[in-house]
This record gives C-alpha cells, structure tokens and sequence, in this order.
C-alpha cells in the first residue's frame, strides 16, 4: 500500500547538544519513516534513546509506534529510553492507543 503524498516539506529532527532528539511539531508519513531511521541508527550504536516531544501538536498511530518499538528494544539492550516533556497532544495521542507508558519516566537498565 502506497502512502499519498502530500505537500508539505518533511520536518527536520534536532539533535541537541545533549543527543537528545527533538520531534516535529507534526509527525507522520516521511517524518516517522525519518524517525525509524534514527532509533534503529541510535540503538544500533548502543546509544540511550531521549527524545524530546514538548513541540508536537500532531502525531500519527505510525509514529507512536515506532517510539513503542524503540522503547521495547531499548529495554531489551538494557538501554535507557525516555521521552522528555510530552506535549498535551502527544499525551492524548498516547492514551487514545493504549501507549500511555511512552510517557512515563525513564526505566534505568538494570545489569
């Protein structure tokens, strides 16, 4: 199945200074097949997943289940995963698919 296309210009994520990933403000299509790429490329390296969602006021079931899966693996490398600042929107989004635990607080690995 073949997505349609639509107008608007894939948003840029950021990387900050402190590694952590900043989403869009909407995210679906070419954004959260961009987002893919990151998580598999971070946890690939053995790198913490911390992301940034204080900005989204949209966010597609797709994307949120993308993040589900990086949290799941992240757990299963003993990588710590946490999403920093849920906007209200990315919290609705979370609760109205049953993800809520997207927006709990990091998990620590334990050895």
């Amino acid at each position: 199945m073949q997505m349609m296309n639509d107008a608007r210009p894939p948003q840029d994520f950021a990387a900050s200074e402190t590694d952590c990933l900043t989403l869009p403000t909407e995210l679906d299509g070419t954004e959260t097949d961009q987002l893919l790429r990151q998580c598999q490329d971070r946890l690939a390296n053995g790198q913490a997943l911390t992301i940034e969602g204080e900005g989204v006021s949209r966010i597609g079931t797709p994307a949120l289940q993308v993040l589900a899966a990086a949290q799941r693996a992240a757990q299963k490398h003993r990588l710590t995963f946490s999403i920093l600042k849920p906007s209200p929107a990315f919290r609705r989004a979370c609760a109205e698919t049953g993800l809520l635990s997207l927006c709990s607080p990091p998990e620590t690995p334990h050895d």
